[in-house]
């Protein structure tokens, strides 16, 4: 089987190499597998379970080295616990009744509908103060 996309998300607490992490695995993949289509998933599994991505475009691709000045999870992260069903229901992520680990696999293994975000466009959440940021970086809004 031939890899198509990758897709990375980041959960649980913040740890403060997680942007500089994403950048570099933007970067390696961009290296050694070009024509793998990366994408981003937002504010952890809760991206992952309402279908909230970005796609690494030529340019994020070309800028990633620029998340190495950022602190925390520049695509975001949650406290999604998909073990925990009821929270989900509670929040609205899934319906009653639903394994929440079966359909987070079964989104990975469908795939989402493309979004039309700017690609690293979550990724200003904690610009150092004396960081420019490039241009393809800009707020997201959906």
């Amino acid at each position: 089987m031939t890899v198509r996309r990758v897709a990375l998300l980041t959960a649980g607490g913040f740890a403060p190499c997680l942007s500089a992490a994403v950048g570099d695995l933007i970067e390696r993949y961009t290296q050694v597998a070009p024509e793998v289509e990366i994408i981003l998933y937002q504010y952890g599994y809760h991206g992952l379970l309402t279908g909230n991505y970005v796609v690494v475009d030529e340019e994020g691709r070309r800028d990633a080295a620029v998340l190495r000045e950022f602190g925390g999870s520049s695509i975001g992260n949650s406290r999604v616990k998909l073990t925990n069903a009821k929270n989900l229901v509670a929040r609205g992520l899934v319906e009653e009744g639903v394994d929440p680990l079966a359909f987070a696999a079964e989104q990975l293994r469908r795939g989402w509908r493309r979004c039309p975000c700017t690609p690293l466009a979550a990724m200003t959440r904690t610009r150092p103060p004396q960081t420019s940021l490039p241009t393809c970086m800009s707020t997201i809004t959906n």
